[in-house]
């Protein structure tokens, strides 16, 4: 259950900022800024895809924990984003990324249904669907605070005189009503804090994911006993992702 929080944590809580990023300092359209995260997808199908039917054999100790450490990998180098930055710098950072989501996400439902009996496989199912939920709701709260901090700072420095409002409009994606509220000889030294200010923010957001996810990786690899799943188990975790009954699976 820790390893789906995480997951979902350190995997998809940024996206929201990442996007407003996008939108809001990089000038791109949201249809354009939808298209930057087909890397996460591509890698995160194409690893299932390719060695999911493998991976399932393995004890999930490994391709939880090793799937968590790829995402806090891509997380660390989603930091290097920076103010001068454009949606290039994120390509290896979301590629490597997708490749941890792939390997670990499928894991976790086979995981927890091996670590209860049978009779039970519903409620582990649903405690690691509410976890996935948990996951993504507490790291946007969370992240939410870390952007905010490091931009309202940057923005001091900056010498905004009341930078918690313009900071609080960032995570918004009102970087142009702001800029377009100035003055019109100050707007290209404003354009310029606030972009200083956002890549400030989402640095440290990517950061924290990054550090969440080898943390999740090395608990997982830590805490996760349960073995490789049977095909008893594997029937189950089928059944219960198609919504059947898991007494109604034949036994193999």
């Amino acid at each position: 259950m820790l390893g789906a929080l995480l997951l979902n944590a350190a995997a998809f809580a940024a996206l929201i900022y990442t996007s407003l990023w996008l939108q809001s300092i990089g000038g791109l359209s949201p249809l354009q800024a939808g298209c930057v995260f087909i890397p996460l997808s591509a890698f995160s199908f194409g690893v299932s895809a390719a060695a999911g039917r493998i991976l399932q054999t393995r004890p999930p100790r490994w391709v939880i924990g090793g799937g968590l450490l790829l995402i806090g990998v891509g997380g660390l180098l989603l930091g290097l984003v920076g103010a001068d930055s454009t949606w290039r710098v994120l390509v290896p950072g979301l590629c490597v990324l997708g490749a941890g989501v792939g390997m670990a996400n499928p894991s976790l439902a086979s995981a927890a249904l091996a670590a209860v009996p049978r009779e039970r496989s519903g409620m582990a199912s649903g405690a690691v669907n509410t976890a996935r939920q948990l996951g993504f709701a507490l790291g946007v709260a969370v992240l939410g605070s870390v952007f905010t901090a490091r931009a309202t700072s940057v923005l001091r420095d900056g010498g905004s005189p009341a930078p918690s409002g313009p900071a609080a409009a960032l995570t918004a994606g009102q970087a142009g009503q702001l800029i377009g509220s100035a003055p019109a000889q100050q707007r290209a030294g404003l354009a310029d804090l606030l972009g200083a200010a956002y890549a400030g923010g989402l640095r440290d957001v990517f950061l924290v994911c990054g550090a969440a996810g080898i943390v999740g990786g090395l608990l997982a690899l830590w805490l996760v006993r349960a073995p490789a799943p049977d095909d008893g188990h594997r029937s189950t975790t089928e059944a219960a992702r198609s919504g059947l009954r898991p007494e109604s699976v034949p036994a193999t």
